[in-house]
């Protein structure tokens, strides 16, 4: 029987649907299969067309009774399901660093094994353990040891100016932000320079870094800025905190405020996100069990819609009140408004309208988000395939499956 012929733009609107990781297995299929994915206009498509995901630690198989290997996933709401990213072999860290991060112990099985999402930009991310940090790209499975620059004062996010040149600003304790620049692998340090006019009280707020819970959460990036959800000044003013990739400044907006009687009050925001390409905040409402969210219309924000939470299936998560004022983390995972609520050992997906779609057992959200990228970055020289007895491979257990 004659070879089936598929015409060239058919293969490229397949392709296309294709998530990444799986999308390198394909360039063996044939030369215009191989041509069309090496192609950098099919590379930027394809990057465009999928949204950035919300990434997840999960159990991936226990080592032995009491230690399992963990993965990073990138959670597909559409799909309903985690989709592996990376591996970590286990590892053994001290007991203090531990008790820095029980979210992973919920796991159940790995007491031993601690890693931390620093920063995610482009495909792209930064995972520490202990005094290691590094970058690595999980879709071309290329990756570069840092500097532990993430053991000053913390990472504040991971961003890129220009299609190559990723960097990470860094509150560097020495009063001010730093700069690191993966591909020359220097850093600057830069102060805080904030826009001409701005408040007073931003450059107090902005003195000593940002505040450690404000920038826990990663920022949110739109059109050259990183937005990093509201800060509190000392003069009890909520400010979220912008910085022009670009220009290396920091300014300001206005949080979304509601009406209460003859005055207006400030909303409480718990989530920084984007929606279409558009700037948004939702604040946690425990009393009705809602999410409220606004949407950023310059100069001003309008109301968006309210995102309820099945109340009685959190409850019988062992929550308290108290508890769910303390713990409670929701997290917005698609433009539908879905969302995955954190519960202990657990998390829990929902639409808007709090109906249950599927719980997800050993699952562990991140507030990073992937977006992944078929491009090979410069910055990243090393390839898992370099050297099999490093000790950095050994750091990264790379699913065989998805090798090009």
């Amino acid at each position: 029987m004659a070879d089936l012929y598929v015409p060239p733009e058919i293969v490229y609107e397949v392709l296309l649907r294709v998530p990444a990781a799986y999308v390198s297995r394909l360039r063996g299929v044939s030369p215009l299969w191989k041509a069309t994915i090496d192609c950098p206009l099919f590379r930027d498509a394809h990057r465009r067309r999928r949204p950035p995901m919300l990434l997840v630690f999960s159990r991936a198989d226990h080592v032995s009774s009491d230690l399992s290997n963990v993965e990073l996933n990138e959670f597909d709401a559409d799909e309903r399901e985690p989709r592996r990213l990376l591996r970590f072999a286990a590892v053994t860290t001290p007991a203090p660093l531990r008790a820095q991060f029980p979210e992973l112990q919920a796991l159940g099985a790995t007491p031993d094994s601690i890693y931390k999402v620093e920063g995610s930009f482009a495909g792209v991310i930064l995972v520490s353990s202990a005094d290691t940090l590094y970058a690595s790209n999980p879709v071309t499975r290329r990756w570069a040891r840092l500097p532990p620059i993430h053991l000053h004062r913390g990472v504040m996010a991971l961003y890129g100016v220009g299609t190559d040149d990723f960097r990470v600003l860094f509150s560097d304790g020495i009063g001010g932000c730093s700069v690191f620049d993966l591909a020359s692998r220097v850093t600057r340090h830069i102060g805080t320079p904030t826009l001409p006019g701005s408040p007073p009280g931003l450059a107090l707020l902005l003195g000593d870094g940002l505040r450690q819970d404000g920038y826990d959460d990663p920022p949110v990036y739109l059109d050259n800025h990183l937005y990093w959800r509201p800060q509190i000044s000392d003069q009890g003013l909520h400010w979220i905190v912008g910085f022009h990739v670009q220009d290396e400044v920091f300014g300001w907006l206005n949080p979304p405020s509601i009406r209460l009687g003859k005055r207006s009050s400030t909303v409480d925001v718990d989530i920084l996100f984007q929606i279409r390409g558009t700037l948004a905040a939702a604040s946690l409402d425990l009393t009705t069990m809602t999410v409220n969210t606004w949407i950023r219309q310059r100069p001003t924000w309008l109301p968006g819609h309210r995102v309820h939470l099945p109340a009685e299936a959190i409850a019988s998560h062992a929550y308290t009140i108290e508890g769910m004022t303390n713990n409670l983390k929701v997290f917005i995972v698609s433009d539908r408004l879905d969302v995955l609520v954190q519960l202990p050992r657990a998390a829990l997906h929902t639409d808007r309208r709090g109906c249950i779609i599927k719980f997800h057992n050993n699952m562990i959200c991140t507030p990073h988000r992937f977006e992944s990228n078929l491009h090979v970055q410069e910055c990243l020289p090393q390839s898992s395939g370099d050297d099999e007895e490093c000790e950095d491979n050994k750091f990264f257990d790379f699913d065989r499956n998805t090798r090009q």
